[in-house]
């Protein structure tokens, strides 16, 4: 078992817990495959050891039974499956950047894993998801960005982005301003107009496209 396995030393008489040491001890004996990978088996104590006394304890374990890791964790990059998820993505939403709009549901400008599963399963693409995020979240961070998930889309935001806070103070000013008539919305003309009396030279139509998701 573990504690075998770990051989202690002989003063250690803990039959629940063991040293961090002792544990990477156990877990290379074991055979672990990561355990000779650079910084791998001091980020598995750090990342168990929830008190951070470099100790392991049995109760640092016993909650793994109940994990389940998600499916990108252990995948390797796919671009084969990526490349076949952005063309669904590219038939249904007709650009990148309006289905960055559907993905990040919650508009928080980051989308996770379930968010992008749940994208998946709206195109109806059923091939390696685990191994297409991971072309994304090239940092394995959990997350991905609009500049991971299309740097020309991130660029084209920014500029627009920069423009209305230099032009008009906000989004927010930009917004009352450019909705001429007072409906309440703007119309892809009042957009194009107040962009061109602005001197923005971005995707008007593009940009349009993206905010008008409904």
């Amino acid at each position: 078992g573990l504690l075998a396995a770990a051989r202690p030393p002989k003063e250690w008489k803990s039959t629940s817990s063991l040293q961090g040491a002792a544990f990477v001890r156990a877990v290379r004996a074991l055979g672990w495959p990561g355990a000779d990978e650079p910084g791998a088996a001091a980020a598995l104590v750090a990342a168990l050891d929830l008190n951070g006394c470099g100790i392991i304890a049995r109760t640092d374990l016993v909650w793994l039974d109940n994990w389940t890791a998600p499916e990108w964790l252990c995948a390797a990059p796919d671009i084969r499956a990526w490349v076949k998820l952005s063309k669904l993505l590219l038939e249904t939403y007709g650009n990148p950047l309006k289905a960055w709009r559907v993905l990040d549901a919650d508009d928080s400008n980051m989308a996770s894993w379930d968010e992008f599963d749940i994208l998946c399963d709206k195109v109806g693409f059923t091939g390696n998801r685990g191994g297409a995020w991971r072309v994304l979240d090239s940092d394995i961070s959990g997350t991905i960005s609009l500049q991971e998930w299309h740097p020309a889309s991130a660029t084209l935001l920014k500029s627009f982005k920069d423009w209305t806070d230099k032009t008009y103070g906000s989004v927010k000013f930009a917004f009352k301003s450019m909705d001429t008539d007072g409906s309440g919305a703007v119309s892809c003309s009042e957009l194009r107009r107040a962009c061109r009396r602005g001197k923005w030279e971005g995707d008007v139509k593009l940009l349009f496209s993206c905010c008008d998701i409904d």
